[in-house]
C-alpha cells in the first residue's frame, strides 16, 4: 500500500530509536522552558493574572497542559525540520533546523490563549479544582483583559525568538549527545 510522501516523512524519521529520545527530549524543552517564558509573558508582563496558586505552580500546571496539545505537534514538526535543515546526508545544518522549527512552533502555540481560557483559566473547572487542592489564600490582583486577538498577536510574537533560540538549543545539545 503507497502512502502519501508527508505521512512517508514522519514515518522514516521515527523508525529511528534516537528519534523518539530527540521527541521527548524537545518537548521537555519546548513546552517547560518554552512555557516558562509564556508565563512571563502572559501572567506577569501583560499581568493577564491566574488562580490562587504559587506561580510556580501555575507555570507547571499550565506547561502540562499544552504537553497534550504541543507534543503531537513536535511529532509532526521535528521530522520536516530535519528535513529542512538537511542539506545533504548526513550534513543538518543547526540554524535552518532552529528557524524552521522554532517559527512553525511559534506559530502552533498562537491559539494558545484560547485553549488556555477554554480550559484551565481563572474560573473554569479545572483551575477551580487545582486552586483547591494547590492553593495559597493570597489575594489576587484583578486581571487585566487583554483582548484575545492581541494576547495571540503577543504569543507569536514574543515566541518567536523565544522558540527559535530553544530549538537551537535542542539540536546543539542533541548533537553533542549523539557525538558522545
Amino acid at each position: 500500500m503507497k502512502t502519501m510522501p508527508n505521512v512517508d516523512v514522519v514515518i522514516d524519521f521515527y523508525r529511528r530509536r534516537s528519534s523518539w529520545l530527540l521527541l521527548g527530549f524537545t518537548a521537555v524543552v519546548m513546552i517547560y522552558l518554552g512555557g516558562a517564558a509564556a508565563f512571563l509573558l502572559h501572567a506577569v508582563i501583560l499581568g493577564e493574572g491566574g488562580p490562587a496558586i504559587s506561580p510556580v505552580v501555575h507555570w507547571f500546571v499550565d506547561s502540562t497542559a499544552g504537553v497534550f496539545a504541543l507534543t503531537p505537534v513536535l511529532f509532526v514538526l521535528l521530522p520536516f525540520a530535519t528535513r529542512y535543515a538537511m542539506v545533504e546526508p548526513g550534513a543538518l545544518r543547526p540554524h535552518r533546523f532552529a528557524l524552521f522549527g522554532g517559527a512553525w512552533f511559534a506559530l502552533a502555540t498562537t491559539p494558545g490563549p484560547i485553549l488556555h481560557d477554554a480550559f484551565i483559566s481563572r474560573g473554569t473547572w479545572l483551575a477551580d479544582k487545582i486552586t483547591e487542592i494547590f492553593g495559597d489564600g493570597r489575594a489576587l490582583e484583578p486581571a487585566k483583559d487583554v483582548p484575545l486577538a492581541l494576547s495571540m498577536t503577543y504569543q507569536f510574537t514574543y515566541g518567536l525568538p523565544v522558540y527559535v533560540a530553544l530549538m537551537w538549543l535542542v539540536i546543539v545539545l542533541a548533537r553533542r549527545a549523539v557525538m558522545r
